[in-house]
């Protein structure tokens, strides 16, 4: 009896290594590596038209726009009031009939314009084209 309860011992002893295992030499453990170097995050930047209003934008690691405002890293600007309509023509107004069907950018942005020196309201920019009162 005493031989079964030693060679059960031997047997347990080995198991009870063999489940400990063994440290790795220090070669075959994977080093941590050191990171050096910066960070950068990348800019965005957003606009808004604002309709009649002048446009507004903001930069920032991220933003998003709404419609009538603009947030970059947590801070909101919103469009200013419209700008008063013009009673008369300005030496800066373009002519409203040479507008018309042009190209311009961005979308939803408009100007005032004039026919004959007189004033007579907008043009729209869709889709890349002036739309002006004729």
């Amino acid at each position: 009896m005493n031989r079964h309860l030693l060679s059960l011992a031997v047997l347990v002893g080995a198991v009870l290594v063999g489940c400990g295992g063994t440290e790795l030499p220090s070669q075959q453990i994977p080093s941590q590596v050191e990171e050096t170097g910066t960070t950068s995050a990348a800019l965005v930047t957003c606009s808004n038209s604002c309709g009649m209003s002048p446009s507004i934008s903001c930069t920032g690691s991220t933003c998003s726009a709404g419609s009538e405002s603009v947030t970059c890293d947590g801070v909101t600007t919103y469009c200013p009031p419209p700008e008063p309509f013009p009673t008369e023509c300005t030496a800066t107004m373009p002519d409203c009939t040479g507008q018309h069907g042009g190209y311009c950018s961005p979308n939803k942005s408009s100007i005032y314009c004039c026919i004959q020196n007189q004033w007579v309201g907008q043009c729209f920019c869709s889709q890349n084209s002036w739309t002006c009162p004729l």
